[in-house]
């Protein structure tokens, strides 16, 4: 593509069919009604000190530079005739950056406020299956002089690891004196034709299905596993405001702490106790202090927390490879040493008996698939993802700030995503706007129990 708006040419030569994995449909079909499927990065580049923030021109300028280095960005949902196979990833004929890299229309500087409404408001957008299933958003000014960039990405494309390697892979750089390159010559493969889909969808159908990363499991290892089941998948979790359904509007809030405190803190504590146990015990001070002031009880709240098996020598075309673990948070204990160390306690045990491992075998199996989604399993959902470990800049402009944002699910109505980056914690909260009033209080509450136990550790 030699201009960034260019439309691209076709080629001759017939792609390759890449349907998504079972895995990957699942998360597709989780999109209806009120509830959108992206997940999304808030990035907050501070003023370079040469020079001025990029614009919308140069970020689409960069962008088509690095594009070959993440080839499902420029790639398209495929549905097969009457659904009989899963949808295919195929090049998108008509890409066009300039569909996907756009300003954010403000009346001026936006302040935090602001930023956290334009979130939300995005938050409710659905990114549009025509084309490839993201968009980069540009709030060109922020009240402080820096500016936001807001990038969406649709959950059935990536998880939280594999954003983390796209963004890497197209939007930041290592280097402050990174100039953007000429974007080289792309042309779409050619489509094939729905017929040939068609065809070629009963074929695969036809076929033995074969999970050879997630088998389903037999009746005897659901046996074998009910320790597991029992520990996990029991319904304990209370039943609170979190758990009504969903509505069509969010709300965002943004929460810090400091990164390497944060570790030391959980260190002074105890060695064995890790940077994501002092998380959850931020997040459930920060769920106390929501909890109180609604005046609700502090029972039975409990956290879904997912685990990334993704292995180092897996490609970006494996967009989803998650389990999770649950974990009762001790929201009703005010000392933040002892939260840490009741959260530690059960963080060990689901990891000695691999917990994670054994939940990614059952999910395959429908009846666990929709039983954990129960609000009586678990009460919202806290994902922890590592950002960049150094300091990295687009376009010359550093990243002072990473927020992760993750949709709600039905019955779920608040949703926590942390990145560690730029030498901070970064929490992300989305939750329904009816039904999580005060989601200032939450984040408050983190920041505030980061003091707390920074205080407590000396």
């Amino acid at each position: 593509m030699g201009q960034t708006n260019a439309r691209p040419r076709r080629r001759t030569t017939r792609q390759p069919l890449d349907r998504l994995s079972a895995e990957d449909v699942e998360i597709l079909k989780r999109e209806a009604g009120p509830i959108r499927g992206h997940t999304c990065k808030v990035v907050v580049l501070e003023p370079p000190r040469k020079g001025g923030l990029p614009t919308v021109e140069q970020l689409r300028a960069s962008i088509a530079a690095r594009l070959d280095a993440a080839p499902r960005m420029r790639q398209r949902l495929a549905y097969t005739p009457l659904h009989v196979a899963a949808p295919a990833w195929l090049d998108d004929s008509e890409f066009d950056l300039a569909r996907h890299v756009i300003a954010v229309p403000t009346e001026g500087p936006v302040g935090r406020a602001g930023l956290e409404a334009v979130a939300a408001g995005l938050m409710t957008e659905r990114l549009d299956p025509a084309h490839p299933l993201w968009q980069l958003n540009v709030v060109d000014r922020l009240d402080d002089g820096s500016m936001a960039l807001i990038l969406r990405i649709h959950h059935c494309m990536a998880d939280g690891a594999t954003c983390m390697r796209l963004g890497g892979a197209v939007l930041w750089s290592d280097s402050a004196d990174a100039a953007p390159l000429p974007a080289p010559e792309w042309m779409a493969c050619q489509g094939p034709s729905s017929v040939w889909l068609l065809v070629r969808g009963l074929a695969d159908r036809a076929r033995p299905r074969h999970h050879p990363h997630r088998p389903a499991p037999s009746l005897r290892a659901l046996r074998a596993s009910a320790a597991v089941i029992r520990r996990e998948l029991r319904p304990e979790a209370a039943v609170t405001a979190l758990a009504k359904r969903a509505g069509s509007a969010r709300r965002v809030a943004f929460a810090a702490a400091p990164l390497a405190d944060a570790k030391r803190a959980g260190k002074s504590v105890d060695a064995a106790i890790t940077l994501n146990d002092v998380v959850l015990a931020l997040v459930a001070g920060g769920m106390r202090a929501w909890l109180l002031h609604r005046h609700s009880p502090t029972d039975g709240i409990r956290a879904k927390v997912p685990v990334n098996l993704h292995r180092a020598d897996e490609a970006d075309g494996v967009a989803n490879r998650d389990s999770c673990f649950f974990v009762d948070l001790p929201v009703a204990e005010p000392d933040p040493v002892k939260r840490l160390q009741a959260i530690n306690r059960e963080t060990r045990e689901r990891k000695l008996n691999h917990d994670a491992e054994t939940l990614y075998r059952l999910g395959a199996h429908p009846f666990v698939a929709r039983w954990e989604m129960n609000p009586r399993v678990f009460t919202f959902n806290i994902s922890n993802v590592r950002g960049p470990a150094h300091d990295v800049y687009v376009l010359g402009s550093r990243v002072r700030e990473m927020y992760s944002l993750a949709e709600i699910a039905p019955r779920h109505a608040l949703r926590l995503a942390v990145v560690s980056a730029a030498g901070s914690l970064f929490f992300g909260l989305c939750a329904d706007s009816d039904d999580v009033p005060y989601l200032h209080v939450v984040a408050d509450g983190i920041e505030r129990s980061a003091q707390e136990l920074l205080a407590a550790v000396g």
